[in-house]
This record gives C-alpha cells, sequence and structure tokens, in this order.
C-alpha cells in the first residue's frame, strides 16, 4: 500500500507562500501516467544492446513540423508506438510563413488545412493519442510566442485548433501545454476548449553567465508547485507536467525520483513527461543532453524504481480509448 504520509518528507521544508502551494490529494494506485520523449523523436531508439529504454513508459511523446507531417520517418515512429500498444503523444509546431512567424488570424486556417490529411491518417490508426500544438505559447521563443501575438489571439486560433481535432481526431485529447515560471493566466481558453491543461518546466541551471544572470537552481518541488497551484485555480480538468528535465546530469536521477513520488499527491495532476533529447550540439546557453538513457545506471535505477512504484500506470495491454477516456473523467 502506497504511504501518502511519505510526501510529506519532500514537502515540508519547502517555505511556500499558500498561493504558490497546489491542493493535495491521496494518490490512487495504477493511475500516475508516465511519458518519456525520445530523442530526435526516433521510436524506438537504436541501441547497441537492442533493449527499448522506455518499455516501462505507456506514453511516448513524439515532436513534428508540420513540413516533416507526411515524411515516412514520421509515420514509421507513430506507428511503432501504436504497434507497441503504447500511446502517442505528439507535439505539432506550425511551420514558418513567409514573414518567420506564426501570427493567428492570418495563418492558423492554412496551417489547419495543412495538417487536416496528417490528422486523417491519425485516425486511421483507431488508437487513443494526445495532441499539443502552439505549446510555450507565453514564451517569446516561438515563431508564434508572446512577441508575435497577442494572448487573446492565441485563445481564437487555439479554440480553432481543439474544434478541428475533436471533428476530425475524435479519438485525440488535446493538451493546452504552458511554459512555467513566467505569466501565462491569459492564455488559458474556457473549460470546454481543455482536455488536458499542461505545464513545461525545466532546471537549466550550469555554472555560465546567460547575458547578467544565472539560471535560478530549484529543486522540483519549487519549480512545479507555484505553476501547479496556479493552474489548479485556472482549471478544474486534468493537468500534465508535459516536458520536464534537469541539465546538472548529477542530479538528475533525483529531479525525477521526487518528480514520480511527489506529483500523484497534486490534485488533478495525472501525469509527468520526461524530455530526453540530445541537444548538447546546439551551442545554446540554456540547452544541454537531456538524455537521461547515456547514464545507464542512473537510467536503470529510475526505471526500477517506476515498476515498484504502485501509482504508477502499467498497462496490462495496449492502451484503448474508453478506459483512458474514463480514466480522465475520474
Amino acid at each position: 500500500m502506497y504511504n501518502a504520509s511519505k510526501w510529506t518528507e519532500y514537502y515540508l521544508p519547502l517555505q511556500l507562500p499558500p498561493s504558490e502551494t497546489p491542493e493535495l490529494v491521496v494518490p490512487k494506485p495504477d493511475s500516475f501516467l508516465l511519458a518519456a520523449a525520445p530523442d530526435q523523436s526516433v521510436y524506438p531508439p537504436p541501441t547497441p544492446e537492442g533493449i527499448n529504454p522506455f518499455s516501462d513508459f505507456p506514453i511516448i511523446h513524439l515532436f513534428f513540423n508540420e513540413n516533416g507531417l507526411y515524411r515516412e520517418r514520421t509515420m514509421r515512429a507513430i506507428t511503432n508506438v501504436v504497434t507497441d500498444g503504447k500511446m502517442p503523444m505528439i507535439s505539432l509546431d506550425p511551420a514558418q510563413a513567409k514573414d518567420g512567424v506564426f501570427r493567428f488570424g492570418r495563418d492558423t486556417d492554412n496551417y489547419l488545412a495543412s495538417i487536416r490529411p496528417f490528422l486523417a491518417w491519425l485516425n486511421s490508426l483507431n488508437s487513443p493519442v494526445l495532441l499539443r500544438t502552439f505549446y510555450e505559447m507565453n514564451g517569446n521563443w516561438t515563431i508564434y510566442g508572446s512577441q508575435v501575438n497577442k494572448p487573446q489571439d492565441f485563445v481564437e486560433g487555439y479554440k480553432k485548433f481543439v474544434t478541428e481535432i475533436r471533428r476530425v481526431v475524435p479519438k485525440a485529447k488535446t493538451i493546452l501545454s504552458v511554459n512555467g515560471g513566467i505569466p501565462f493566466e491569459e492564455y488559458f481558453p474556457p473549460d470546454d476548449f481543455i482536455d488536458i491543461a499542461g505545464i513545461d518546466t525545466y532546471n537549466k541551471f550550469r555554472m555560465i553567465p546567460f547575458g547578467a544572470m544565472f539560471y535560478p537552481n530549484p529543486s522540483f518541488e519549487e519549480a512545479v508547485f507555484p505553476d501547479i497551484a496556479r493552474i489548479q485555480r485556472l482549471t478544474s480538468k486534468p493537468i500534465m507536467i508535459t516536458e520536464t528535465n534537469i541539465a546538472d546530469q548529477s542530479r538528475r536521477l533525483e529531479w525525477f525520483r521526487r518528480g514520480i513520488a511527489i506529483s500523484p499527491s497534486l490534485k488533478n495532476v495525472i501525469g509527468l513527461g520526461g524530455f530526453f533529447y540530445d541537444k548538447s550540439d546546439l551551442g545554446v546557453p540554456n540547452e544541454a543532453d537531456w538524455d537521461m538513457t547515456h547514464d545507464k545506471v542512473a537510467w536503470d535505477t529510475l526505471c526500477k524504481e517506476i515498476v515498484n512504484n504502485p501509482t504508477v500506470f502499467k498497462p496490462k495491454g495496449p492502451i484503448r480509448f474508453a478506459d483512458f477516456n474514463r480514466y480522465l473523467k475520474q
């Protein structure tokens, strides 16, 4: 039996104000969803041993640009996920317009028309699927971000996306994913257009300056709790930590260990997704080798703990839409 009181071992040391303290629940056994984003969205990832390192993750998170949706590599990865009995979680990026940005109102309809055949193919797989687009829209680093679009423009564009998904891919659930640590309240549409509310949150601290400042170095709880508390006040819908990791590889095992132990006790939080891309070759100060599978000892330790964690959902066969839909409505 899972001992919910163990959660306080992590929580009590924190001195957060009430506004940044999320509501808690007693976690249910066999209910918490784990997702993994394999490097470069290749699934299953090639390994020297030929062993799939993500066999214990029921959801596989894949990232694709609008221009690459119809490539054989894209469809093969998604098909492999479904064939494996897992649920694909797909993040879609719109392609750049001629002026290098994406403007809601001007570009939304063309984007939806462009991805419609892909959505129809996705529907033909007859599998539950999680879909998100325009994620981290409250940041200024995407072609559709806050430096280009106003929150109300995003909301109208996102409502069109959700309406299209529900029409073309009825077995899909959409995820509204904001970036943590910065304002996001104005980007939330009415609950009718939210299936799952997502949050992307990282600890990108490394001993290098970024401009005149250093990155903050929060624990998992300090990074996640304030944003979860804010989302809980905005919506009653399920919440998922859609992307997370820590740049300091020596602390990575503890980051995910605490995340998986703590998150099921946060009200409405149904899952956590690890981001495991290797971005160390980009030469960008805020990116790193996020691929935890490169540390075999830490990865094997984490997977053993996942298997032995009674709150983590462990499917006994292919994930069915009806089962997942009932789960979301609990």
